[in-house]
């Protein structure tokens, strides 16, 4: 998935974060005293036969294991083992763990009063190598030793708001999910939607950690003017950044966000939390990539299902639920944001995960379901699973996707399965009908792939909902003609939100488009507070038509225009016609906030 730029409109009306002009609050940090590991008191935890060594090439003795595991990313343990004869209850086993599962380990291990004791069993099967710290420091588990050291460590929960800016117009979900488990791990946590809800003095007041999800750019723009509103009234309190776009915002040293985690944010929102009980603060600017067992998401404390976009079919409003199966891109298109972090990897989401966070958001009223991910077909065979098993747990309920044209045509033999599972639409990035463009964006299809996956969707009465990118710094203007003509001609008129027509391209830092030497001669400078290169057409009579088309879409929701008179003004000024016949059939299903992808 990819987002693209649309100068400033398109977008739900939001109110702005209220934040009261208020003296710099008294933390009060928590104070604590050191503990003898021969002598744990409740409420500690003390470890023991764990060995680390070759951390920057220097052999050392690791006291604080809880610690490295919170800190050192991502690594395998064969067994966490809570041993009796270390003053535990029972034994309890937990294979192939990474660092998040083991600090949340540790705290179910505190919460249970299991004691304070247990003991990380090194194996012939660790892996030689753990992975690589963000500061390139390498860790290598050092086999064939027994006890090395002892320490204790103090779990103390902290008080953490989590707050999604937008998520077009879907509950968020990357506020729900990091929500269950800071709690599993003994935190305490709030939930905000800014993009319905204010942020209030009383939140900030309550909290000892305030943590943005920014999983699109304007997302991440929204939550660096929030933090600078945040950081004015309240100095000292830590600010954090997580998600796809985390790290795309300012520099760190003019940034009002204290740490940006990108990718699979989870373990690294949980250290993070950690280091404000422990009055540290962690570099800024991290990539987590690892594998994460994930929780059913807890959505209570966001606004309902209600107040956010609705699935319509003619004049049927249903309630919608957002889920993603899985996380990250196999593909690399040039123009997405998801290569310049995943790499062309992809992070599953545990199917029974997935599942009883539909069951939940079903008995919320839900009617129909969005999966989210960047492309539902990155995993076809577990995206299958889960779509069967969705159906059968709720035959009623409908959903939609979003996947590649290249998908949808080497899949063809999936879609008559999943017609009948309830798929009512997929979202898919046509961009342009240029194959030179599409060419130059990697979009993996041309324009004949575009004609063959309307056929093979409709084939079995799924509408296609193509997203487009009419502006680049190649397109013409008969490219724009081109794509109204196509969308007249496959009668998709009716399929396409009008403010696609206007959409201009986004060029974050740490794009691959970078990388493109076609691009070198429009690129202009790195504008800060748009978080994006700007550039220019080729041709200027093409920005002169953009900045036209996005003023008149803007008026025309000012003056509550629909969805058919919004498209008729727009390709009467792409055609220079204003009585340009326009035919947009009605009825289609549509999320009644558009969808860019």
């Amino acid at each position: 998935m990819s987002e693209k730029s649309v100068s400033g409109h398109g977008f739900r009306q939001r109110r702005s974060t209220d934040i009261p002009g208020a003296d710099k609050k008294d933390r009060g940090r928590r104070q604590r005293s050191a503990v003898a590991p021969d002598d744990p008191a409740p409420g500690r935890i003390v470890c023991r036969h764990l060995e680390i060594d070759s951390i920057s090439g220097k052999d050392t003795d690791v006291a604080a294991t809880p610690h490295l595991a919170r800190s050192a990313g991502q690594y395998f343990v064969p067994t966490i083992y809570l041993h009796p004869e270390h003053g535990g209850r029972e034994g309890l086993a937990h294979d192939s763990l990474n660092s998040n599962n083991v600090l949340l380990f540790c705290h179910q291990l505190l919460r249970l009063r299991a004691w304070n004791r247990f003991v990380l069993l090194d194996d012939q099967d660790w892996p030689r190598t753990g992975c690589q710290h963000s500061a390139a420091r390498t860790l290598t588990p050092k086999l064939g030793h027994d006890l090395i050291a002892e320490a204790a460590y103090d779990v103390c929960p902290v008080k953490i708001l989590l707050a999604s800016t937008y998520e077009l117009g879907h509950q968020p979900l990357h506020v729900a999910s990091p929500a269950a488990a800071m709690r599993e791990a003994g935190h305490d946590v709030r939930a905000v939607d800014l993009s319905i809800d204010r942020l209030t003095r009383n939140d900030l007041d309550w909290s000892d950690g305030l943590a943005f999800s920014v999983p699109m750019h304007t997302a991440m723009r929204l939550a660096v003017q929030a933090a600078r509103r945040v950081k004015s009234s309240y100095p000292d309190l830590p600010v954090c950044a997580y998600g796809l776009y985390a790290g795309f915002g300012p520099p760190s040293g003019e940034s009002p966000i204290d740490q940006t985690i990108s990718g699979e944010y989870q373990s690294g929102l949980l250290r993070w939390a950690g280091d404000i009980d422990r009055d540290q603060r962690s570099p800024s600017g991290k990539l987590e990539l690892g594998r994460t067992a994930f929780r059913t998401p807890i959505r209570t404390g966001l606004p309902s299902l209600d107040r956010y976009a609705h699935l319509q079919v003619g004049d049927d409003y249903r309630k919608v639920g957002y889920v993603e199966a899985s996380h990250g891109c196999r593909h690399r298109c040039r123009h997405c944001p998801i290569p310049a972090v995943y790499e062309g990897r992809i992070r599953i989401v545990e199917e029974s995960s997935v599942l009883q966070d539909i069951d939940q958001l079903v008995e919320m009223g839900a009617r129909h379901v969005t999966f989210g991910d960047a492309d539902f077909l990155n995993a076809p065979a577990h995206s299958m699973r889960v779509a069967r098993a969705v159906h059968a747990r709720h035959p009623d309920l409908t959903f939609d996707i979003t996947t590649k044209v290249e998908l949808i045509v080497r899949h063809a033999p999936l879609w008559s399965e999943l017609a009948g599972s309830g798929l009512l639409f997929v979202v898919s990035a046509f961009e342009t009908t240029n194959n030179q463009i599409l060419a130059l964006l990697d979009k993996g299809h041309t324009r004949a792939d575009e004609e063959a996956a309307i056929e093979i969707l409709r084939a079995q009465r799924i509408e296609i909902r193509p997203t487009w990118l009419p502006f680049t710094p190649w397109a013409s203007l008969d490219d724009l003609r081109d794509i109204v003509r196509f969308l007249e001609h496959h009668d998709l008129a009716g399929n396409v939100d009008p403010v696609q027509l206007t959409i201009r391209l986004l060029i974050p830092k740490g794009s691959l488009l970078l990388e493109v030497p076609d691009l070198v001669p429009y690129l202009d400078a790195y504008d800060q507070e748009k978080l994006g290169w700007r550039w220019h057409s080729a041709d200027p009579g093409v920005d002169a038509v953009q900045a036209r088309l996005s003023q008149r879409y803007e008026q025309g929701v000012v003056n509550g225009l629909n969805e058919r008179e919004l498209y008729a003004i727009l390709v009467g000024e792409i055609m220079e016609s204003p009585e340009y016949p326009v035919s947009v059939a009605g009825g289609r299903p549509r999320l009644t906030e558009p969808w860019f992808c």
